[in-house]
């Protein structure tokens, strides 16, 4: 894996300020609190100050109908996790993951290196039946909230250890997943409002 095209690449803090600027980072990452409406804005930062304390269980699932700032709200978030990033980096154009684009396999290793912090993944879209992306999204979600990771074994015999999801989890999407009520369990859905 080359890292400057891998998504981990951009999961870089930088040194932790002190002082007034210590006070000045808190108040901005307070202020966002400040936007509204609440219901959307209170489980996202609350999600990135949980699971930077370690509580990674946590699956939000960011759904409304196309352009109304649902990326743009996650990658907000996902913004603390990464260094003065730019519309290029964590941007709306630029998210981590494109869930579309993303294997069950080649996610497994993400989810766990990330740690305490959030992962977007973003732009799923349901396609009428349950497929791939459905099957995907279903496992990544389980084994995010059950902090379990999937067993394999080695082509010499015995097994591998699995890959835990080691971070909380943020998906957009223009419809709510329809995989069941057990998959919908395990996450904290938020309907993005739409533009006024």
């Amino acid at each position: 894996i080359e890292l400057q095209e891998h998504p981990m690449r951009r999961f870089a803090l930088p040194k932790p300020p002190t002082g007034e600027a210590l006070h000045a980072a808190i108040r901005a990452g307070l202020g966002i609190l400040d936007l509204k409406p609440a219901r959307l804005w209170v489980p996202l930062v609350g999600t990135a100050i949980a699971s930077a304390l370690g509580h990674r269980r946590i699956v939000l699932f960011l759904h409304a109908e196309p352009l109304s700032g649902k990326s743009t709200s996650a990658s907000i978030v996902q913004r603390f996790f990464g260094e003065r990033t730019t519309r290029d980096e964590f941007g709306r154009k630029a998210p981590p993951v494109n869930l579309r684009r993303a294997s069950e396999a080649a996610l497994a290793p993400i989810l766990s290196a990330i740690g305490d912090g959030v992962l977007l993944l973003d732009d799923y879209a349901f396609s009428g039946k349950k497929g791939e992306l459905e099957t995907t999204l279903d496992r990544v979600v389980r084994g995010v909230f059950e902090a379990s990771g999937r067993l394999r074994s080695k082509r010499s015999g015995g097994g591998r250890d699995p890959m835990v999801p080691r971070c909380a989890l943020m998906i957009t999407g223009e419809t709510l997943a329809s995989n069941g009520a057990s998959f919908i369990s395990r996450c904290l859905t938020l309907e993005v409002p739409g533009r006024a």
